[in-house]
């Protein structure tokens, strides 16, 4: 399964919190440099214990790894479209944005369609919302 579907599951829900699921996503990706999909590979006690999450947090978790194979779906649709997905620990994610923003404000992933390398050009700019499509 797709590496971004889990980001996308996980992030494009309700369900954790975005504030919730990026800090896990801080934590587990970035700082500790594992694949999110390993993530959803430990048990509820394995997670609550490793990320310190309370029991529901542990559980919402675990609930939106469940929902990656139709987020897999999604972006399959989408890919077919042109459109592709770039979460934050790809190495297509723009070096500038880091550099550029607090990372409370940084997207942890984003959708594109044309050249990717544009956005680290002087006078484009990324724009994007709360949710995500359908």
């Amino acid at each position: 399964m797709l590496e971004a579907a889990y980001w996308f599951a996980l992030l494009s829900q309700e369900a954790p919190a975005r504030r919730e699921a990026k800090r896990v996503i801080q934590r587990w990706c970035l700082e500790g440099g594992r694949p999110l999909s390993a993530l959803f590979s430990l048990s509820e006690g394995e997670l609550r214990e490793r990320l310190a999450l309370s029991e529901g947090q542990a559980r919402r978790l675990l609930a939106a790894g469940a929902r990656a194979p139709q987020a897999e779906a999604t972006l399959q649709t989408l890919a077919a479209q042109g459109v592709g997905l770039v979460t934050r620990d790809d190495l297509r994610y723009p070096e500038a944005l880091p550099q550029r923003l607090p990372e409370e404000w940084l997207p942890y992933y984003f959708f594109f369609k044309g050249e990717l390398a544009l956005l680290t050009e002087p006078g484009m700019a990324l724009l994007g919302g709360e949710t995500s499509p359908p």
